[in-house]
């Protein structure tokens, strides 16, 4: 017993010591008063903000939903119920209409009853039923409601704000009774105290004459209050006595849906009650969205990883066939649709030049396709072919996920070429094992697109104004080596400079085509095509960087892809 005693001390001195720890500070613990926020004090700047954290405990939020019949829209209110209990309010309110209505068949009228009230069932919070003209369209739906709601107005109280939930169809319809009047009278007297009352019905009747809410309303001018209704299917503020009148578009009734600007979309309303008043967004149901928005699962569609293209390699320079593999894998758990196209290629043909297949899930295809040259021509002539591959992934309970227009590029070259000396020379990787260098801060930037690099140059000037540049081991002088990348241009570059340098930065002569300088000139198109030479360098060293430098004297975009340094080797694998 004196060890179990001994051991709870310890426990709690533990805890304690705990406390008063956090990540290596030492000082006294600070407790802001209203809430339950606890930090380590310690002297000089914080990495906060002094602004107080919001977290009063008389505030509260709750919904309102709009219209959701007169021309229903199916699965718009299930949505909308889903998002709700997404953003966990206090409770719900409605604005009435909650039912099709307008028949004198009592038994469609419970069917359409027991159909709402399995839609609300999966709200986590309480709901409160506010009729509208649909739900109370002639005296048996009137007794209907009565049978299963009870009274068609109703307030109650929470957290000192006054809720007036009203019935605008207090027979006849667009009419409150002398009784309802009396009602509110009686509830408004009884809560004279309250910070603020809160008024919701389904028509707007502050817009009609002599309809009994003239009188509420004289009622309500003396003390804080917002009015909250619907019926019209179309979004307006109105302010009244200095107070704010609001009439709700819909949570899936019949809709034009042309837009905010027009008042005509599906929403839900949050409000947050606090004591200077309720502050009310109006949140698109569209717009809501949960954690699964994106998993792992999808990503790798979206960035592209699920697609892999080989090349075509020949043992001979002169090419007459071979064969093009394409790798898709779906690592999603629905069936992925796929449709491949080849463009039009003035070298070789492609067979098949068009597929359609479907991925299953968690599984992947390699597809080959045949290729042969229209004429005898060197390998290192041949044209890239370009595809375009769109895919479609049917997602449960949500729209299809759409990988339209992405464009790749199959290469050939010949197996006499050396190993590959430039890292991620396609970019996939971003910019990975590349340093991108400009000479001032605004004279460009870079961004990788597609697959392809896009370097923007900003600005003109008397020398090259942006450059990449990446370290490719050792190069040896008496050895042919091949510089080879894919470039278009678009407004005024036209132009790349190739240099080396060596491990010192100190700039390197090459030999090209029997010319010997320090920098090679690279003339661009407006259309993606391969561009290369071969080289020898001039002097030795263990470390060499590859640079490509733009911008030299004007200004706009050039894209670049499949930057590529090899030893050119004869068809036996020797120089």
């Amino acid at each position: 017993m004196k060890n179990q005693a001994l051991l709870r001390i310890l426990r709690a001195f533990t805890i304690l010591f705990a406390m008063f720890t956090i990540a290596g500070c030492s000082g006294p613990i600070k407790k802001e008063s209203k809430t339950s926020f606890v930090v380590q004090e310690w002297d000089g700047p914080k990495p906060w903000t002094g602004k107080p954290i919001v977290n009063d405990p008389d505030d509260f939020q709750f919904v309102i939903i709009a219209d959701l019949h007169g021309g229903n829209r199916p699965g718009i209110f299930e949505k909308a119920v889903e998002k709700i209990n997404l953003m966990n309010p206090e409770f719900v309110l409605s604005v009435g209409d909650l039912i099709d209505g307008y028949t004198e068949d009592e038994y469609l009228v419970d069917k359409q009853w027991d159909a709402f009230e399995e839609q609300i069932a999966p709200l986590g919070m309480r709901f409160f039923f506010v009729p509208g003209n649909h739900d109370l369209s002639n005296d048996m739906m009137t007794e209907k409601w009565e049978e299963r709601f009870g009274r068609s107005y109703y307030h109650f109280v929470y957290r000192n704000v006054l809720f007036l939930c009203l019935n605008s169809e207090d027979p006849p319809s667009h009419q409150m009774s002398d009784a309802q009047v009396e009602y509110v009278a009686k509830a408004l007297d009884e809560n004279r105290n309250a910070r603020w009352t809160m008024v919701f019905m389904h028509k707007p009747l502050w817009l009609s004459e002599n309809t009994g809410w003239e009188k509420i309303e004289a009622m309500l001018v003396d003390r804080p209050h917002t009015v909250l209704a619907g019926h019209r299917h179309s979004y307006v503020k109105y302010e009244r006595h200095g107070q704010s009148y609001i009439r709700l578009a819909t949570t899936g009734a019949g809709s034009s849906l042309a837009g905010y600007r027009y008042g005509r979309f599906d929403h839900i309303t949050w409000v947050t009650m606090r004591d200077e008043g309720p502050l009310i967004a109006n949140l698109d149901i569209h717009g809501i969205l949960d954690e699964d928005i994106v998993t792992e699962e999808i990503a790798p569609l979206l960035d592209g990883n699920w697609i892999r293209i080989g090349e075509v390699v020949s043992d001979k320079k002169q090419f007459d066939s071979g064969t093009a593999e394409i790798g898709l894998e779906n690592p999603s758990s629905l069936p992925l649709m796929v449709d491949v196209k080849f463009g039009e290629n003035k070298d070789v043909t492609i067979t098949p030049s068009t597929l359609n297949l479907v991925i299953p899930p968690k599984s992947s295809e390699t597809v080959q396709f045949s290729i042969e040259s229209r004429r005898p021509i060197n390998i290192g002539g041949i044209e890239s072919l370009d595809l375009e591959i769109n895919a479609v992934l049917h997602q449960e309970g949500g729209p299809p996920l759409e990988l339209n227009n992405i464009i790749h590029f199959i290469h050939f070259r010949g197996n006499w070429e050396g190993p590959q000396m430039v890292r991620n020379g396609s970019f996939t990787r971003g910019l990975k094992y590349w340093t991108f260098w400009k000479a001032e801060p605004e004279t460009g930037s870079s961004e990788v697109i597609s697959g392809e690099l896009l370097v923007d140059v900003a600005e003109k000037g008397d020398n090259p104004n942006i450059g990449i540049w990446q370290g490719i081991g050792g190069l040896r002088t008496n050895t042919t080596y091949r510089f080879s990348l894919r470039a278009r241009g678009v407004d005024s570059p036209n132009e790349i400079i190739v240099k080396f340098t060596d491990d010192l930065d100190k700039l390197m002569n090459i030999v090209v085509d029997g010319k010997t300088g320090d920098t090679h000139l690279i003339k661009v198109s407006e259309a993606m095509s391969p561009l290369e030479f071969d080289f020898k360098i001039e002097g030795e060293s263990d470390s060499y960087k590859a640079w490509l430098n733009i911008g030299f004297g004007s200004a706009g975009k050039i894209y670049l892809d499949n930057v590529s340094v090899k030893e050119v080797l004869n068809s036996s694998g020797e120089q």
